[in-house]
Formats: structure tokens, C-alpha cells, sequence
């Protein structure tokens, strides 16, 4: 049970889900809590969504791309 939450598209849905809501309630809330709390989990989860966030940070930023000094 525990490797088809922490797939990576169960993840990005979860987190996804939680960043729209301003108090994510229920299952979803829950399973991310548990998922979290498992360091392994938690360094799975980091290692996936970091890089996939500064990407899409990268691709809807308004600067061009080549002056970007950050």
C-alpha cells in the first residue's frame, strides 16, 4: 500500500490538492501526513518535487531565461 502512495503521480496529486486548498481536509490531508512522516518518504518526495517545482518556475517566469542569475 505504501509504494502506490508514495508513487510519484499520487504525490504530485496530493500536493497539488493541498497547495490549492487553504485547509486541506479528509483522506488526501491524511495520507500526506503519513506519507510525510516517513522520512524516507519525505526525502522521495523532496528529491521529486523540488527540481519539478524550479522548472515550472523556470518555464512561467517572465525574465528571459539567459539573464537569470539566481
Amino acid at each position: 500500500m505504501t509504494d502506490l502512495l508514495t508513487s510519484r503521480e499520487c504525490l504530485h496529486g496530493l500536493l497539488d490538492y493541498v497547495e490549492r486548498c487553504q485547509r486541506p481536509m479528509g483522506r488526501a490531508a491524511r495520507i500526506l501526513v503519513r506519507i510525510v512522516s516517513n522520512h524516507l518518504c519525505l526525502l522521495n518526495l523532496l528529491r521529486h518535487r523540488i527540481p519539478l517545482r524550479l522548472h515550472q518556475m523556470s518555464v512561467r517566469s517572465k525574465h528571459p531565461t539567459d539573464q537569470c542569475i539566481q
